[in-house]
């Protein structure tokens, strides 16, 4: 057992070094979980996509493993189930079930991409054509061009 000498301490009471570790090593833990979910909120990772070089982010899932989002929200109706992912303020994300009422969701890049084969989905074929001719709320084009929003499949009236 280590302590500190009284005469050292300012006339103090000795303290354990084992609880001074203990003490720090909480405080940094605390510390180090505050700051984090500081700059979860503050900074979204994103990454390029290895197929179409399109920025997407990165968010990590309630079962651990990370997937890539496309960065728009979408209106939950028109999303097919099993495709819709919401995310919490921690930027956790999870997909969303079918009997929840949720008014946005995220859609997963791949299910968009378009450097991948085409979905069979008639709204998600339309994102990944807005994400071609740059119809995207915010991305610019592919290829540079500017184009205006047109109207998707689905209508966000339901």
């Amino acid at each position: 057992m280590l302590l500190a000498p009284a005469a050292e301490c300012g006339g103090r009471e000795p303290v354990l070094i084992g609880e001074v570790i203990r003490a720090v090593g909480s405080y940094l833990t605390e510390r180090g979980q505050a700051m984090a979910e500081a700059a979860a909120a503050d900074h979204k990772p994103t990454g390029r996509c290895r197929y179409c070089q399109r920025e997407a982010a990165w968010h990590p899932t309630v079962r651990g493993r990370w997937i890539l989002l496309d960065l728009d929200d979408h209106p939950a109706h028109c999303v097919p189930n099993g495709r819709r992912w919401q995310v919490d303020p921690r930027g956790t994300v999870a997909t969303v079930t079918p009997s929840a009422v949720i008014r946005m969701c995220r859609i997963a890049h791949w299910d968009v991409c378009p450097g991948l084969p085409a979905p069979r989905d008639v709204y998600l074929e339309s994102v990944r054509h807005r994400l071609i001719t740059g119809q995207s709320r915010n991305r610019p084009p592919m290829d540079g061009r500017i184009f205006r929003t047109s109207a998707s499949p689905c209508s966000d009236s339901k």
